[in-house]
């Protein structure tokens, strides 16, 4: 059940206001938004959405994380994808007739906006700039679904690593770095990166070395963000980095 109140319907509008996906939004876009669903809170390990659920929606992560998982017949999991706060998912269930790339499973306690797909359609008929921003928002989820294809045929275990933590990097409203930090374990990377946990740990251990990241409990401080772009375009090769670099 979606929980919806007055304080509720605040807290979504200033958390809208805060989004780097909604900055081009107008107040009055943001409040249309912001009304138009509630919030729905997952504890670790829920599933939020099956491939085969029929139920369409429109979702934003407002707090913890969500992972898109694909699990082959044998019960082997890939994550093919982290959605962090302020990120959008599910967009393709809003169309007739298409069916989710995967299972939407909250990784952390989370807080989702939900808005059933009814209402968003109406919301977005009466609001063309609001279809042109999701457009641009499944644009850059395919160029993301595309690198990562890529990293897995192209890219070393260093180099996919290093994109992930790139890809990770948050913003605030005005495009600037928001939150480095990534609170994942690393069996969890592993799925993702599509090596075994082991390689993971000597890998990010490396990086440590290297002053790359700094790590804290299950917590990955990225430290010198500009030297993983260089790694993960292969500009740069994780043995090359020099601790002082």
């Amino acid at each position: 059940m979606i929980k919806k109140a007055v304080s509720d319907f605040d807290e979504i509008l200033s958390y809208l206001r805060s989004c780097f996906i909604f900055r081009d939004l107008t107040e009055n876009e943001l409040s249309l938004l912001a009304g138009s669903g509630g919030t729905k809170n997952f504890n670790a390990g829920q599933i939020i959405k099956q491939v085969e659920q029929k139920d369409e929606a429109f979702y934003l992560v407002i707090t913890g994380r969500v992972k898109l998982v694909r699990t082959s017949y044998e019960g082997k999991e890939q994550i093919l994808y982290l959605f962090g706060p302020g990120e959008v998912f599910c967009l393709i269930g809003l169309v007739p007739g298409q069916e989710c790339p995967g299972s939407f499973v909250a990784l952390e306690q989370s807080k989702v906006f939900v808005i059933p797909a009814q209402k968003f359609r109406e919301l977005v008929l009466s609001q063309p700039d609001l279809m042109f921003k999701i457009l641009s928002l499944l644009t850059y989820k395919l160029k993301t679904a595309l690198d990562t294809i890529a990293s897995f045929s192209l890219m070393d275990v260093p180099q996919r690593v290093a994109a992930f933590f790139v890809q990770s990097i948050s913003f605030d409203r005005n495009g600037e770095r928001m939150a480095l930090n990534l609170n994942i374990s690393r069996k969890e990377l592993a799925k993702i990166v599509g090596v075994t946990p082991e390689t993971m740990s000597r890998v990010i251990r490396k990086m440590e070395e290297k002053g790359l990241i700094g790590i804290q409990g299950r917590d990955i401080q990225i430290l010198k963000p500009e030297s993983l772009h260089r790694l993960s375009s292969g500009e740069l090769r994780l043995d090359m980095v020099n601790v002082d670099f």
